[in-house]
């Protein structure tokens, strides 16, 4: 998130900044993104490297190693050791006498997917490799500990796990000593309906060896039980205040949930599987010139320009954008597919990047199009025709391209979505960021029997050769096919709860909503509700129960938000007038403008006019027709106004809260396949818990914003569970 008058100013510093030499600890001279081959080297394909059996209990080892994310070429014409590969943390995996990679290998960035069958429970070990580079000179001559801390930096001045309990300021001076010690990771399982001891919470952390752990930390064992509905999932770090820093070195994994007839298996009528089921997590990253990961501390600039006060967070960046775009933890790969019908896994695994796909043919004079067929939490209902498709950090879509139309050609699969999303301050080229990966269809013809989304075919419930014995979605409240919200929303009948927050850019001026004072102003954290994460649990849902929550955007940026344990469905999104809505916003602090980190201005739990808690004012006074300007995209190109896009409409854990919108969703806090009408009446589940599990048991859980910077520093809140 960054103040938009500055940008002029930052685009010459990060221009300037591509010649300057120095990072903080070792030299890394910014490797020049155009010199890299694109479309040369195939994709890393896990339908033919292979997938974990998560129905039999497996281990994971948190590993740092040498791979090669760039073209072989690009190598080759280093001297050693950068000769080897960039250096990565990656998931090793072991299972009985198999590993994932196979020894001698450490791991794989991304980790191996892991593959469970609903209702069977998934035990999985995690172990912490990652020792400590306190005595490494060098980047690689620690062979037993990590020497991506010495480029990848631990800020300390943020709110982190801190195993050591260093300072974060001194004097009002933040913390400007680099961390060196043992690396603290943990193990998040996103979209997972999970006990809370299992969830891989911020808190969850642990050392090598569990020699340190933080406060949140039970086990290092977890059993998922994998009791909802078919999906996509994928597990990364989660660590507190350093999420962004472990997930750039290359800490996540798909897992994958298969059942109802979604077996992963071909035949008729079923979806594409077999070799035509493939998994693509889309990143971005930098590189300096010895080929080794760059994430820029200041020491140079980075890509978004340069840090915002260095005195308060002398490492923290508001948001980083890499210029080349990674597949699978491959750089602009390509893959070889038959022309038939490919189910396409997609997960944005990245920090901060939106991506805005499509499929580009002729040069891009025409874009074909392709079918949704499910979203975060599981299959649609029918499958969608789109020839674009939005989506943030963290969230995932499942999809169907026929490739029997294209025999014979390239196709190149394009981006253009800005960056930051809407705001479009960061340099964004069209011929890198703008590229993702290229698909070489076969000429010659093939038979294909797997389900054809273009016959508008089910895809759950009777009648469906997908998922035959999957209900049809449970429609919440708000929703199109649900029952209709009343005014007041929280009448007691359609929802339990109607709640308003808001997410707050703090600016090192004080104000706490979108501009700042003007010309310079600088990012110092960005808060949810004005209420930092280690202040106590303001959102504490009864088990059961049904919320309406209302995501007030108060930057000028478009913010994905995840909420952990359940999954959620969107409503609408709704412009507003921020302008007015911020002076009345400061009006009701006692001192008539923001505190930062002081909390909401009013009591938390007294309802505002619209009956909705948080503490706020009353934010549908203020609604539009129109959004404003400032955002620089009124949503209405990319579906990111009024109500939910048809790709979106199922269960989702992580939605696009966005600029210059009130985001409206449902929030059920139980099992998503339970129904939500008897005889035409709503069904109240408050006070019942139908999970396998007591989800009210701590630590607890969180929500957050999934731009992983902001999340580090202070974006996150506590949620927890009472009966």
């Amino acid at each position: 998130m960054r103040f938009r008058t500055t940008a002029a100013v930052i685009a010459l510093v990060a221009i300037g900044g591509a010649s300057v030499s120095a990072s903080k600890l070792v030299k890394q001279r910014p490797l020049d993104a155009r010199s890299i081959p694109q479309f040369v080297e195939n994709l890393p394909d896990f339908s033919v490297l292979g997938r974990v059996n998560g129905d039999a209990p497996y281990r994971v080892r948190f590993e740092e190693f040498q791979q090669r994310i760039l073209p072989a070429l690009f190598y080759a014409k280093l001297r050693p050791p950068y000769s080897a590969g960039t250096m990565v943390f990656g998931y090793g995996m072991d299972q009985g006498t198999k590993h994932y990679p196979a020894l001698p290998l450490r791991g794989l960035y991304p980790g191996y997917t892991v593959v469970v069958t609903r209702d069977h429970i998934a035990f999985a070990t995690y172990q912490n490799h990652l020792y400590s580079a306190a005595n490494a000179p060098g980047v690689f001559r620690n062979s037993a500990g990590p020497s991506l801390q010495k480029t990848v930096i631990i800020d300390q001045s943020v709110d982190w796990a801190n195993p050591l309990h260093a300072p974060m300021a001194t004097g009002g001076v933040g913390n400007q000593k680099p961390y060196l010690g043992a690396i603290p990771a943990v193990t998040h399982l996103h979209g997972a309906e999970d006990p809370s001891a299992f969830d891989g919470g911020p808190n969850g952390w642990f050392t090598p060896g569990v020699k340190a752990r933080g406060p949140g930390f039970v086990t290092n064992v977890y059993a998922y039980p994998n009791t909802q509905e078919p999906t996509t999932l994928w597990f990364h770090d989660h660590t507190l205040g350093t999420t962004r820093l472990n997930v750039v070195a290359g800490l996540e994994a798909f897992y994958l949930i298969r059942g109802n007839g979604d077996d992963g298996v071909p035949g008729l009528g079923k979806l594409p599987a077999g070799r035509q089921e493939v998994e693509l997590v889309l990143q971005d990253r930098q590189f300096d010139a010895n080929g080794q990961l760059l994430f820029p501390d200041g020491y140079p600039t980075g890509i978004d320009g340069p840090l915002q006060n260095p005195k308060l967070h002398p490492y923290w960046m508001p948001e980083f954008f890499g210029d080349v775009i990674t597949v699978n933890g491959k750089s602009w790969p390509k893959l070889n597919v038959a022309p038939k019908r490919y189910r396409l896994r997609f997960l944005n695994g990245a920090n901060v990047r939106f991506f805005n796909l499509y499929f580009c043919v002729n040069g891009c004079q025409t874009k074909a199009p392709f079918y949704v067929i499910g979203d975060d939490g599981g299959l649609l209902d029918a499958p969608v025709k789109v020839d674009h498709l939005l989506f943030s950090p963290g969230e995932r879509y499942d999809v169907i391209v026929d490739f029997a139309r294209l025999r014979g050609k390239a196709i190149t699969l394009g981006n253009d979505a800005v960056t930051p999303y809407p705001s479009a301050f960061a340099k964004f080229t069209p011929a890198l960021q703008g590229r993702v990966m290229r698909f070489v269809v076969g000429a010659n013809a093939v038979a294909d029997g797997s389900y054809n989304p273009s016959a508008g075919g089910r895809l759950r419930g009777s009648g469906s050769t997908v998922a035959p014995t999957l209900e049809k979605i449970v429609q919440l409240p708000g929703t199109k096919g649900g029952l209709p919200l009343s005014s007041p929303i929280a009448d007691g009948k359609k929802v339990q709860v109607y709640r308003q927050l808001t997410l707050n850019p703090i600016f090192g001026s004080g104000g706490c909503h979108w501009p700042g004072t003007g010309n310079g102003d600088v990012i110092n954290a960005m808060l949810l509700n004005n209420t930092g994460m280690r202040a106590p649990a303001t959102e504490k849902p009864r088990l059961g129960a049904t919320e309406v929550w209302d995501l007030i955007d108060l930057s000028n940026d478009d913010h994905p938000i995840h909420i952990h344990l359940v999954q959620f469905q969107v409503i609408a999104r709704i412009p507003f007038d921020l302008p007015a809505y911020g002076a009345a916003y400061y009006a009701a602090f006692a001192r008539g403008t923001c505190v930062p980190e002081s909390g909401p201005p009013k009591p938390y739990n007294v309802p505002n006019l619209a009956g909705a808690l948080g503490g706020n004012p009353d934010v549908t006074k203020f609604f539009l027709k129109k959004t404003l300007p400032y955002c620089m995209d009124d949503g209405n190109a990319d579906g990111t106004n009024g109500p939910a896009r048809l790709e979106e409409t199922g269960w989702k854990d992580t939605v696009v809260a966005s600029c210059g919108h009130v985001t409206r969703i449902v929030v059920r806090f139980t099992p998503q396949q339970l129904p939500a009408v008897a005889n035409g009446k709503p069904i109240n589940y408050t006070g019942q818990n139908k999970f396998p599990f007591d989800p009210t048991r701590g630590p607890g859980y969180v929500w957050h914003c999934h731009l992983i910077d902001h999340e580090d520093n202070e974006m996150m809140r506590p949620l927890i569970m009472i009966k």
